[in-house]
């Protein structure tokens, strides 16, 4: 869309559906003479990148773009955040210092590397 008012038309027109803490909208469509739904999820530009705060960065030297410490995740939902994503490695294998979800010429989610 060309500005941020069409997006808040078009989700005036879908239902709100949150699962697993994660928002997203349903866009009823009929489609072959049959209701059907569209998924619809915002994508917000700042999603796309999650840093620790620079205080705690200054500790980490270097682990800061090391392609030793790099992963590489794929084949995640849209819906997934870099935020969202940092803390569930945390939890699951300790400090992250930074998630950038790699994005088309749309700014919408490609890769995600952390």
């Amino acid at each position: 869309f060309s500005s941020s008012t069409c997006v808040v038309a078009l989700l005036q027109y879908c239902d709100p559906v949150i699962e697993g803490g994660c928002e997203t909208f349903n866009l009823k469509v009929m489609y072959k003479n049959k209701k059907k739904f569209l998924q619809i999820v915002p994508w917000l530009l700042s999603d796309t990148y999650y840093h620790k705060p620079s205080s705690i960065l200054y500790s980490y030297p270097k682990y800061i773009h090391s392609q030793k410490n790099t992963v590489f995740v794929g084949a995640l939902h849209g819906r997934i955040h870099a935020k969202a994503l940092a803390y569930i490695f945390a939890d699951l294998f300790g400090d992250v210092v930074s998630v950038t979800i790699d994005t088309d010429e749309h700014e919408y989610q490609l890769v995600l590397d952390v």
